[in-house]
């Protein structure tokens, strides 16, 4: 969190300077950088698909599965990038 600080502060003093004419929103870049990375990981010929979770296998259709990917709860993997991104936005 403090990194986060830390770019925020160097895009306001970047507008400040006439660096640039734009006063950049850390938290937007990153949330749409992150949303398209997910996206291009969804296809298999992508050098991180490999780090995605398998698609879960259902034998019956009770109901529509709120996803379809098995996410391991581990305490080392619950705050990773792959898990967050898969609950926000894997289409529910």
């Amino acid at each position: 969190m403090e990194q986060l600080n830390i770019i925020r502060k160097l895009f306001v003093k970047a507008h400040r300077w006439d660096l640039t004419k734009n006063l950049y929103n850390a938290d937007e870049l990153f949330a749409v950088r992150d949303q398209q990375l997910f996206k291009a990981m969804d296809h298999c010929n992508h050098c991180l698909y490999h780090l995605l979770p398998p698609v879960k296998e259902v034998c019956h259709n009770l109901r529509t599965p709120s996803d379809e990917l098995i996410v391991h709860k581990l305490k080392q993997t619950r705050c990773s990038y792959l898990v967050r991104m898969v609950f926000e936005y894997v289409p529910v």
